[in-house]
């Protein structure tokens, strides 16, 4: 039964953004105020997305849960999966919910009542709307149940080309962050596998072309994948006995020996819920909030890759942290006027990348800085070593950076970025880029290879 005294939130979503939220909330909520209910739609309790590629390797849930199971039960969280949340009743304060086991529609619905409901949905892959997405063969990179149907398919087809069969490849269709993960996984499973690139250049909203230089060259000499830029998908052919059987380009040109295909192109918010509910969109999809991430209606909220906020839709984990956690303290402050905002997420990303350690912070394309500003570039092909570094004008600050092959002082150089306005940097930026003469935490120009750049 739940206690009339206290307030019930609902959050809607069980994934890693709601997780943060119950943590933060039950951390914060120190009066034991709030009875939690958390309802998500897999049939599985919250697991680490950021580890997807990782589950290639154990076939283990268990390593990429969040918390052990007994966490809800320590922490009085009402833990309800394999749950559909379909649409809110604002006035009266219900949840309109379906039962996704195998029963007919309509005869597992029920409601959940709530004071103050959170949206936290996600996103889902975007699949681009071409012939033949519907065929066998076709997947995408985003849950456990994807990465068990790709893991099926894999093996059958690299059991087939042990056996004698001809050999195909899979295309991954995307080459960003979910892109290379999944070329990974697909390599580690004995499939050849391409990348297609309808861009210029690997990973290019966190990379620069020498940047991304770096990257493709590991991925074609370590594992022997090939990339291709600059080609857009038309058309998937195959047939319903067959699956998959080859891709038309927009260009003209066509690959016969493809066996799958996984696209890795994005992701759309999962407004679904908010749209049946009647709360406002954002024109390009998500759901509208605040700066005190409140929707249209009163006591709903929504947090991470579903919402827009400020015009910009989220696709890392980390702006939804900090969503969470405001979100948690607004809830848990003494009065609305102690209430804070949130100004917009930390896009700061920090990966390794088939070994490739990337990293980037602050503006790092010249196009975005704001102010008059100098690079310094470190560029070292034998050690497979790439880093550029922004500063203003009078080397008082640093705006941004990329590290490529390197990460090592990520978290020193993210620092000096959130302090750029409050503390000026001491050290002169070539140190900063290079590290200080005699030190053991960088190389200086007289430690450099004659490969080595420096500008």
């Amino acid at each position: 039964m739940t206690d009339i005294n206290k307030e019930v939130v609902v959050v809607v979503g069980n994934g890693m953004v709601g997780h943060r939220f119950l943590e933060r909330l039950r951390k914060y909520d120190t009066t034991n105020h709030f009875t939690l209910i958390s309802i998500g739609e897999e049939p599985i309790q919250h697991y680490n997305r950021m580890l997807l590629t990782e589950y290639f390797e154990h076939l283990s849930i268990d390593k990429l849960k969040l918390a052990p199971p007994n966490w809800y039960i320590e922490n009085e969280i009402q833990l309800m999966t394999n749950i559909q949340a379909l649409a809110l009743d604002t006035t009266n304060k219900t949840l309109l919910c379906q039962q996704l086991n195998d029963v007919p529609n309509g005869e597992a619905q029920f409601e959940v009542s709530y004071d103050r409901i959170v949206i936290a949905t996600g996103a889902s892959a975007l699949v681009p709307r071409l012939p033949g997405t519907n065929l066998r063969g076709v997947f995408v990179y985003r849950s456990i149940a994807d990465l068990n149907d790709i893991i099926a398919f894999g093996e059958k087809q690299a059991q087939l080309e042990a056996t004698g069969a001809d050999k195909k490849y899979a295309l991954v269709v995307g080459g960003g962050l979910l892109g290379l993960e999944a070329a990974k996984a697909v390599h580690d499973l004995n499939v050849s596998v391409r990348i297609i690139n309808r861009g210029d250049r690997l990973m290019s909203r966190q990379l620069d072309t020498d940047g991304a230089k770096v990257l493709h060259n590991e991925i074609v000499n370590k594992f022997g994948i090939d990339v291709l830029y600059g080609k857009s998908t038309q058309e998937i052919i195959g047939t319903e006995a067959n699956g998959v059987e080859a891709v038309q380009f927009t260009n003209g040109e066509r690959f016969d020996d493809v066996c799958m295909i996984i696209f890795a192109t994005g992701i759309k918010p999962r407004d679904e819920l908010a749209h049946s509910s009647g709360l406002e969109l954002a024109t390009r999809g998500g759901i509208l909030i605040n700066d005190y991430l409140e929707c249209s209606e009163s006591d709903v909220y929504a947090i991470g890759e579903c919402i827009s906020h400020r015009n910009v839709t989220y696709g890392l984990v980390a702006p939804g942290y900090e969503m969470a956690d405001t979100l948690a303290k607004n809830f848990t402050c003494e009065s609305p006027d102690n209430r804070i905002l949130f100004p917009g997420g930390d896009i700061s990303t920090k990966l390794k990348l088939m070994g490739m350690e990337v990293g980037s912070f602050g503006d790092y394309f010249p196009e975005f800085i704001k102010e008059p500003f100098e690079e310094l570039t470190y560029n070292n092909p034998l050690e497979k070593v790439y880093k550029k570094l922004f500063f203003s004008s009078d080397g008082k600050k640093l705006l941004g950076g990329i590290l490529v092959g390197d990460t090592s002082d990520f978290v020193r150089l993210s620092l000096m970025y959130k302090q750029k306005d409050t503390k000026p940097l001491v050290d002169p930026p070539n140190e900063i880029l290079l590290g200080k003469r005699g030190s053991s935490g960088g190389n200086t120009v007289l430690d450099l290879p004659d490969e080595a750049q420096t500008f």
